[in-house]
C-alpha cells in the first residue's frame, strides 16, 4: 500500500494530529468534521494544530497538505483516498452511524481503519457494508502521534491478511511506526496494561498517603519511564479521555478523580487537572483536603539517592522489606504488573515481546514489564518473535548484533559493514572529547585506505551527539589554561576540515540531539542522513562560549553560497545568538543546519541502511574530493545590523549584558567585523574562531554557565 491521499474522519485532538503526521510525511490529507452553523470544525482544528506544544508538524509548510472538509457537502472526495481513518469519540453508536454515512463513498480498494482506543473492532465491523469489512480494522495511533511510534493494529474475523501486511510495511517506513498487532479484547495491549497499572498506582498511592507529586517523583525516570510519569501523563491526556479508557475495561475511576472531571479539571486541555500552574506557582490535586496545594513534596531524599545509584533492577530485591511508604509502594505497584500481566498474556496477545514492545513505544518505557521481570529475577528473557516481525521491511533496520570491530578507544570503536567503515561513540549523550576525536581522524585514515567509505552513526544510542565534552575542555582548561584549551579546539577543528577533504565520501546518520559540536562535526560531512525527530544546532551561547570548531566558519560559507546571502547571514545570527535549535530535521534544513541535498527519513531504524544507499550512490561514480571554496565575508553593513539587532534584543529584555556580549562575539565572526566585504579562507575564519573561544572561556561568567550546565545539565542566564 502506498496511498497518495488520505482522509482523517475527526478533527478533534487526536484526529487532527494523526494527520498533521500524515502530511509530515509528505501526505495531502483531507481532514473531515461536521459544519455547524456554516462553519467547518475542520477549520478549527486545523488552526488549532499550529498553536499546540510539542508541535504536531515538523515544519509549518507541511500544514498546507491538510485540506479541510465537511461530512455534508464533501463526502465525494473520499472516493480518491486509499486509506481512510476515523477518529471520532468513542461511542459505538456515533461511530456506526459515520460509517453508513461514508461507506456510499469508499472506492473499491480503500482501506478503512479505526482509531479507537479500545472499542470492540468486531462490533465496529457490524455496523458496516459486508463488501467493506474485509478493508476494516483497528489502527490505534498514541497521543502525540507524532512523537510516540505505537501502532496498534487490530484484525477482526473477516480483515484481509494481505491487507495488514501492506499497512504495517507502510506504517514502518512511511511513517517511522512501531507495530505492534493486537488481539480484538477490551484496550488492546498498551492500553489495557497501562490503565490497571495506573488505576493500581493511584490506589496504593491513596493506600500508603503518596502525595500525587511524589507518585510522578518515583514513576517517573527513576524507574525508566518517560518524565511525565503518571499523573503528568494523565493530565496530557486528559482525564475525560482516561475515563473513557477506564468504562471500556468495566472498571470505574476513583471518586476523587471522577470528580476532578465532573468540575471541567480535565488536565493540560483546560489548564486545569491534576496539576494547575498559577500566578503562585504549580499546584496539585490534594485528595485528602479535597483542593489545590502547592506542589512541593517530595520523596524521601536517601531511598530516591539509593534507587538512582543502584539502579531499580538492583533496587528491588530490597522493596519488599523496606518500612518507608515509597519502597511500598513501588513494590506493590509492580507486584501487582507482574501477575495481572501473567494472568492476562494470552488473552491479550499471547506474546511477551509483543506486550513488551506495546508498553516501550506507546508510554516510552525503557523496559517491557517481562522484560524488567527478567532482569530482576536474573532469567533469560526468551520467547518467540511474532512472525509479522519478520516483514521484508524490517530488513532495512537489521545490522550486525556483533560487528567486525576494526579498532576500538575509549570513546569510540569502528566496524566494518558491507564495504564500508562505520564508527560508533561510546561516550555519554555521545559527547566528543580527545578519544573521539582521535578515533574520527583514525577511522578517516583507516577509510581511505581501505574501505568505499565512513559512515559516522550511534548504533548504540537514541542522539547522535550532545556536543563538545565539557568536562573534558572544563579540565584542561584548569589544568593546562588557555593553551591547553586552544590545542583541543584546534585538535577538533583539524578534525573536522580533515573529514570535508577526506578522500571518500563521509556521511553521518543523525538522529536526536545533534548539538554544539556535534552540529559542527555533522555539517562538514559529505551527506547527512536524518531522522524526522533530529534536534539540531549551534548552542553553544548557553554556556557562554561560540561555536568554535568550524560550525561559525560554515555557517558563513553557507550564507554567502545562498542567492540571497544577507537575510541567511542575519537569520543564522540570530539562531546562533538565541541559542536556537531545529524541532526537527525539516526545521534544520530551513535553518541551515542541513543542506536540501541531505536526506529527511522518517524511521529513525533505517538510518544505517540509507546511509548505505547515499553512499553506494556517491562511490557509483568516481568520488571527486572537496575543494576548498572563498568565504565571502560581508563585512561592516553585516556587522551594523547584527550590532543594532543585539541593541534590540537588550532593550527589549531578551538578552542580558552578558548575552549581548557573546552575541556581539558571534557577530564578529559572522561577518567578519567592521571590516570591507572580502572574501578569505577557511583557516582565517577558523583563526577567528579560537580567539573569540578563548576570549570568552576567561570570562567568569562563562565559567558560571560550564559549571551549571555540568551540574544541572541546564543553561545559566546571567
Amino acid at each position: 500500500m502506498n496511498p497518495t491521499h488520505i482522509a482523517v474522519i475527526g478533527s478533534g485532538t487526536m484526529g487532527a494530529q494523526i494527520a498533521a503526521h500524515f502530511a509530515n510525511a509528505g501526505f495531502s490529507v483531507y481532514l473531515f468534521d461536521l459544519k455547524k452553523e456554516g462553519v467547518n470544525l475542520a477549520e478549527a482544528g486545523k488552526a488549532r494544530l499550529l498553536k499546540m506544544d510539542p508541535e504536531p508538524f515538523a515544519s509549518k509548510q507541511f500544514a498546507d497538505f491538510i485540506v479541510p472538509k465537511n461530512l455534508q457537502d464533501d463526502l465525494a472526495c473520499l472516493q480518491t483516498c486509499d486509506l481512510v481513518i476515523e477518529a471520532i469519540s468513542e461511542n459505538l453508536k456515533i461511530k456506526a452511524d459515520v460509517y453508513a454515512q461514508i461507506a456510499p463513498y469508499l472506492n473499491e480498494h480503500a482501506c478503512l481503519a479505526s482509531n479507537t482506543s479500545g472499542l470492540s473492532i468486531s462490533a465496529l465491523a457490524d455496523h458496516m457494508p459486508k463488501i467493506v469489512q474485509p478493508r476494516f480494522l483497528g489502527m490505534h495511533f498514541f497521543n502525540p502521534p507524532r512523537y510516540l511510534p505505537l501502532v496498534e493494529l487490530v484484525p477482526h474475523a473477516q480483515t484481509c491478511l494481505q491487507l495488514l501486511d501492506d499497512l504495517e510495511t507502510f506504517l514502518v517506513s512511511h511513517l517511522g511506526k512501531e507495530v505492534v498487532r493486537a488481539k480484538d479484547t477490551p484496550n488492546f495491549i498498551a492500553n489495557r496494561l497501562g490503565v490497571y497499572g495506573l488505576l493500581t498506582t493511584l490506589q496504593h498511592a491513596v493506600e500508603l498517603n503518596i502525595p500525587l507529586e511524589v507518585v510522578d517523583e518515583l514513576t517517573g525516570k527513576l524507574i525508566g519511564r518517560p518524565k511525565s510519569a503518571t499523573c503528568r501523563t494523565m493530565d496530557l491526556v486528559g482525564l475525560d479521555v482516561l475515563s473513557h479508557v477506564v468504562a471500556t475495561m468495566g472498571a470505574t475511576c476513583p471518586d476523587w478523580l471522577q470528580g476532578l472531571i465532573n468540575q471541567g479539571a480535565l488536565g493540560a486541555k483546560t489548564k486545569k487537572g491534576i496539576y494547575q500552574k498559577t500566578a503562585e506557582g504549580l499546584m496539585v490535586w490534594d485528595i485528602a483536603g479535597k483542593t489545590y496545594r502547592p506542589a512541593i513534596q517530595k520523596a524521601n531524599s536517601e531511598f530516591v539517592k539509593a534507587i538512582k545509584t543502584a539502579g531499580f533492577v538492583d533496587a528491588w530485591p530490597g522493596l519488599e522489606a523496606n518500612p518507608l511508604p515509597e519502597a511500598q509502594f513501588l513494590f506493590r505497584l509492580f507486584r501487582d504488573l507482574f501477575a495481572y500481566a501473567h494472568q492476562h498474556l494470552a488473552e491479550i496477545s499471547g506474546s511477551r515481546i509483543e506486550v513488551d514492545r506495546a508498553l516501550k513505544f506507546g508510554f516510552g518505557w525503557k523496559q517491557g514489564l517481562f522484560e524488567l521481570e527478567s532482569a530482576i529475577h536474573g532469567k533469560p528473557y526468551a520467547d518467540t518473535i511474532p512472525e509479522h516481525l519478520n516483514l521484508p521491511v524490517y530488513a532495512r533496520q537489521k545490522y550486525p548484533a556483533s560487528p567486525k570491530i576494526v579498532f576500538e578507544n575509549e570513546g569510540a570503536y569502528a566496524w566494518e559493514h558491507e564495504g564500508a567503515l562505520v564508527l560508533s561513540f561510546k561516550t555519554k549523550l555521545c559527547t566528543i572529547g580527545n578519544s573521539v576525536l582521535d578515533a574520527l581522524n583514525q577511522a578517516r585514515e583507516c577509510a581511505e585506505q581501505s574501505y568505499k567509505g565512513l559512515i559516522i552513526w550511534q548504533r548504540e544510542s537514541e542522539h547522535f551527539s550532545a556536543g563538545a565534552d565539557l568536562m573534558n575542555l572544563a579540565g584542561a582548561f584548569m589544568l593546562g589554561g588557555a593553551s591547553a584549551l586552544e590545542a583541543i579546539l584546534s585538535l577538533f577543528q583539524n578534525t573536522v576540515l580533515a573529514l570535508r577533504y577526506a578522500k571518500v565520501p563521509v556521511l553521518t546518520a543523525v538522529r536526536g540531539y545533534v548539538l554544539g559540536g556535534g552540529c559542527e562535526l555533522a555539517m562538514h560531512s559529505h551527506k547527512v542522513v536524518a531522522a524526522l525527530e533530529t534536534y539540531m544546532g549551534l548552542v553553544e551561547v548557553g554556556v557562554g562560549i561560540v561555536p568554535g570548531a568550524g560550525g561559525s566558519k560554515e555557517m558563513a560559507l553557507r550564507a554567502s553560497q545562498s542567492s540571497n546571502a544577507k537575510e541567511k547571514l542575519l537569520q543564522y545570527f540570530k539562531q546562533i545568538a538565541m541559542a536556537e535549535a531545529a524541532k526537527s530535521a525539516y526545521q534544520a534544513k530551513e535553518m541551515g543546519y542541513l543542506r536540501e541535498s541531505d536526506v529527511i527519513i522518517m524511521n529513525p531504524n533505517e538510518l544505517l541502511y540509507v546511509a548505505m544507499q547515499e553512499l553506494n550512490a556517491l562511490v557509483a561514480q568516481p568520488f571527486v574530493r572537496v575543494r576548498e571554496e572563498p568565504i565571502k565575508m560581508q563585512g561592516l553593513p553585516a556587522w551594523g545590523n547584527m550590532m543594532g539587532m543585539i541593541e534590540n534584543l537588550k532593550v527589549g529584555g531578551f538578552a542580558s549584558e552578558f548575552d549581548a556580549l557573546i552575541a556581539s562575539k558571534v557577530a564578529g565572526i559572522l561577518s567578519g567585523g567592521p571590516i570591507d566585504p572580502q572574501s578569505v579562507d577557511a583557516a582565517w575564519l577558523l583563526r577567528l574562531e579560537r580567539e573569540v573561544f578563548l576570549s570568552l572561556v576567561r570570562e567568569e561568567k562563562t565559567q558560571a554557565r560550564v559549571q551549571y550546565m555540568l551540574e544541572t545539565g541546564k543553561p545559566l542566564r546571567n
